[in-house]
């Protein structure tokens, strides 16, 4: 019997799912931290203060998106190629992107009506697109520089070691 070499390797289900679940936290983390703005009166009576706290948004997506690709990664057996990667990061930054324009759609409709008046105003709609198309730019940004960091610090199993007479270890 020949043996054929191996079938590429898709992209594995649970890195997939898992990538879903990622982004759906990413959404929640800052759909959250959002709503600890306005409560702080950081989007209101305080927006000095929010400008500058609104960055920290940025945390969520990038946490979500190298937790995905080290999962992903790990999934594969230690190397993660960067087509890979970048679908991995792209699948965080789509379910990210989707959930966090609902939340901001309901946010600026329902909760906070003059949100962003002093970045140029916009309707609800507009500023839902614009979160769920930065999400993703974004996402696709930090998927690209993780999964290359990734691809060129691959895991590299180590060498067990087996204790000497003197109690040094060396490699076997």
């Amino acid at each position: 019997m020949s043996r054929s070499a191996p079938a590429p390797r898709a992209i594995a289900r649970p890195a997939i799912s898992r990538a879903l679940g990622y982004g759906a936290l990413a959404a929640a983390g800052g759909a959250l931290w959002t709503l600890l703005e306005y409560a702080l009166g950081w989007h209101t009576t305080r927006a000095d203060v929010g400008r500058w706290t609104g960055f920290v948004g940025l945390v969520f997506p990038i946490v979500a998106i190298v937790l995905a690709l080290r999962a992903a990664r790990r999934d594969a057996g230690g190397t993660l190629p960067f087509r890979r990667g970048l679908a991995v990061a792209a699948t965080v930054s789509v379910v990210l992107g989707a959930l966090g324009a609902a939340f901001f759609y309901a946010y600026h409709a329902w909760l906070d009506p003059a949100f962003g008046d002093g970045a140029g105003g916009g309707s609800a709609a507009a500023h839902a697109l614009s979160a769920g198309a930065a999400a993703l730019a974004v996402g696709l940004v930090v998927g690209a520089v993780a999964a290359v960091a990734m691809r060129a610090t691959s895991a590299v199993p180590a060498v067990p070691r087996a204790p000497t007479a003197s109690g040094a270890r060396v490699a076997r």
